[in-house]
């Protein structure tokens, strides 16, 4: 493992913020903090809430780089190529763009502008500009063409 893990205040104060977690995987971390809970105090090791759910075994951070090589492994394991964990947040937002408005996956993104995640994330969502044409055409209750590209 090189260097230190260090913590350090994020770039830019937005950064610094709470995100809200989907129950499924609130459910998991408890079920691991617990885990991980039993196994210290079976050690005679009583943990704080201030400690990591993920860490060494001496309660350290886990080294990022031991992450991205753990995630490397899986994927290739799963026969999934070029998919980082960088990815995952793409994914996410892809999937929440055209489920919820725009302002809320900024935020929970940490942009400091919903520009900056439109810009970022909406070629990635076919069919966002004939379904803005339909939601349009709806409004004023009239009858859409088949194509609407003129």
């Amino acid at each position: 493992m090189r260097g230190k893990v260090i913590y350090k205040r994020p770039k830019t104060a937005k950064s610094r913020r709470l995100i809200g977690l989907p129950q499924s995987a609130t459910i998991v971390l408890a079920e691991l903090s617990d885990q991980k809970n039993r196994g210290m105090s079976s050690m005679g090791v009583e943990l704080t809430p201030e400690d990591l759910v993920f860490s060494n075994a001496i309660g350290e951070p886990i080294h990022p780089d031991t992450v991205t090589h753990e995630w490397f492994k899986l994927m290739k394991r799963l026969g999934i190529r070029n998919f980082r964990l960088q990815d995952l947040r793409h994914t996410h937002a892809s999937i929440l763009l055209p489920l919820t408005t725009s302002k809320a996956v900024s935020e929970k993104l940490g942009h400091a502008s919903v520009q900056i995640t439109l810009d970022t994330y909406s070629h990635m969502l076919p069919g966002m500009e004939e379904e803005a044409l339909k939601a349009f055409d709806a409004v004023l209750g009239t009858t859409p063409s088949t194509d609407n590209r003129y």
